[in-house]
């Protein structure tokens, strides 16, 4: 049934993607809230099943994408729901299957699910990723500072992954000149992050990106 219900959703962004001049009426509005707010609460169950999570993940990003005026006000919630994920050291067990007596599982099929968990869990977290960029592409002003917040927490309280997917934020936060004096010292600190090399190259990335489409 939820499947259904994502593909509905994804079908209703699509539609009013197509459909919209330059702003989205008030009822629609709140449907693209209503579809947000529950496609989130999918997202961070981690009861569900993974590839039933990123589908609800390609939906949001679709969201966020066509409509940031109307998805912004989530952007806190996508950002906590996954520094929850980049902070869990393997993705959830799969819900329990009914086991059949005497049936035995072939260790090739179980090395393919296992792969295909990691898999999706690795899309999971780049779905949401995507989200968050679009997001401060789209509106930098209104994310700035939850970035600039988690990016000033120390270096044992914030793990490398959410550190580095920061440092790739402020890259195009930065492309807007506006910003660039508040981003520029928080991007010498990542480079200078000699505790990780994922969060130095993910900063020497964003400082290639913010200069290569600067805006003024």
């Amino acid at each position: 049934v939820r499947e259904d219900i994502i593909g509905i959703y994804s079908e209703q962004y699509r539609t009013s993607a197509r459909k919209r001049d330059d702003s989205v009426d008030g009822q629609c509005q709140e449907s693209l809230l209503i579809a947000s707010e529950r496609l989130l609460s999918w997202i961070k169950d981690d009861t569900l099943d993974l590839e039933l999570r990123v589908e609800a993940a390609d939906a949001l990003e679709n969201a966020c994408d066509d409509f940031p005026s109307e998805t912004i006000e989530k952007f806190d919630t996508v950002f906590g729901i996954l520094a929850m994920i980049m902070s869990q050291d393997a993705p959830p067990d799969p819900p329990p299957k009914i086991l059949i007596p005497g049936e035995e599982v072939d260790p090739r099929i179980a090395g393919l699910n296992e792969y295909r968990i990691k898999q999706n869990w690795h899309i999971l977290k780049q779905r949401l990723t995507n989200c968050l960029q679009s997001l401060g592409k789209s509106l930098p002003d209104r994310v700035y500072e939850t970035v600039a917040g988690c990016v000033g927490q120390p270096s044992g309280s914030v793990g490398d992954e959410l550190r580095a997917t920061c440092m790739t934020m402020l890259g195009t936060i930065g492309k807007r000149f506006e910003f660039r004096a508040k981003v520029l010292p928080m991007i010498m600190k990542g480079l200078m992050n000699y505790e990780s090399t994922f969060v130095r190259a993910k900063t020497i990335d964003a400082t290639g990106e913010m200069f290569r489409h600067s805006t003024i």
